[in-house]
């Protein structure tokens, strides 16, 4: 089933997001995600959005912690949920991530390895 815009109170509602759905459509409609490698800067979308509705081949989801130290509660936005044990600088290869990753780390300290390995970012 294509993602669609007509989808974004259901999923808004089923995976407790609100600005994240009509964005991610916008997103779909201008570039696709479906059956590509995606790296979400500053984001962690839930894997059965990502890779069962949306279709996304592989998603990794980077998220710099130190953000959400920073705002503290109460400072706008998605808290990340999940595990962020994993630090981006880990990663020597696209061999190393599985279909769905949420990393802690930034995108400036991308490994050489990771270069080029995603189709959008």
């Amino acid at each position: 089933m294509p993602f669609t815009q007509d989808q974004s109170p259901d999923l808004q509602k089923r995976f407790g997001l609100t600005y994240h759905i009509p964005y991610l459509f916008q997103g779909e409609a201008m570039v696709g995600f479906q059956g590509k490698k995606v790296l979400e800067v500053g984001g962690s979308l839930p894997r059965e959005l990502v890779l069962d509705i949306l279709g996304a081949d592989q998603w990794v989801a980077l998220e710099a912690m130190r953000y959400w130290d920073e705002v503290g509660e109460g400072g706008g936005g998605t808290r990340p949920k999940g595990d962020l044990s994993r630090r981006i600088q880990e990663i020597q290869s696209p061999e190393d991530l599985q279909s769905y990753a949420l990393l802690e780390g930034l995108v400036e300290d991308l490994p050489a390895g990771l270069e080029g390995a995603f189709d959008r970012i």
